[in-house]
């Protein structure tokens, strides 16, 4: 055997035991979660490449990039004293925040908190000090606001429970998953409404 024929051998070992040690389930969900999101890295644009509220809509929807996420999802979780979901971490991560299409007059913000939003909200920082929402939409560990559909309504995102990952529109699970929520949104701005 030539030594490049054994290099190529000892790389493929390590990568079988590599593996088996991590285990072929949760390596499918580590490649899977890799790229959850990349349908929809075409729609990121930086904040400043956005001259009117026009612009945002021509796509359908726009995201942008969060610098640091990684620290900002730390502290929000601290702050609130939780983890956000694994499915939310990967949003955030790959696709940052932002907006999903509207209806024609747009009456709807269709926005994606950032997770800094998420905490304010929750802690009351800034002008949510005195937000008459968090009467409906309080912290319980359970529900967690991520998406602003108007000024007067959430949608949340199940933190528990045979539910865990579920997006409801007030007590509706209206999708499985916030990919599914997204596609849903691309086809219908309000399919919520009608289920």
């Amino acid at each position: 055997m030539r030594s490049g024929e054994k290099k190529q051998e000892s790389n493929l070992s390590s990568y079988i035991v590599n593996i088996c040690l991590i285990g072929r389930g949760e390596l499918f969900s580590l490649i899977e979660k890799k790229k959850m999101f990349e349908d929809y890295y075409k729609y990121i644009r930086k904040e400043d490449e956005v001259k009117s509220v026009e612009d945002i809509w021509k796509t359908g929807m726009v995201f942008f990039k969060i610098d640091n996420i990684d620290e900002e999802i730390a502290t929000a979780e601290k702050e609130l004293n939780i983890s956000f979901p694994p499915e939310l971490k990967s949003f955030y991560k790959e696709l940052g925040y932002g907006f999903l299409r509207q209806n024609e007059d747009r009456t709807y913000n269709n926005l994606f908190f950032p997770p800094t939003e998420i905490s304010a909200f929750y802690t009351g920082f800034d002008f949510y000090a005195t937000d008459e929402r968090q009467e409906y939409y309080p912290f319980d560990g359970e529900n967690l606001i991520f998406f602003e559909v108007d000024s007067d309504v959430f949608m949340t995102i199940k933190m528990k429970g045979p539910d865990a990952g579920c997006i409801f529109y007030f007590d509706d699970k209206v999708a499985s998953s916030i990919k599914e929520f997204i596609e849903r949104m691309k086809t219908d701005y309000n399919y919520y409404m009608k289920m």
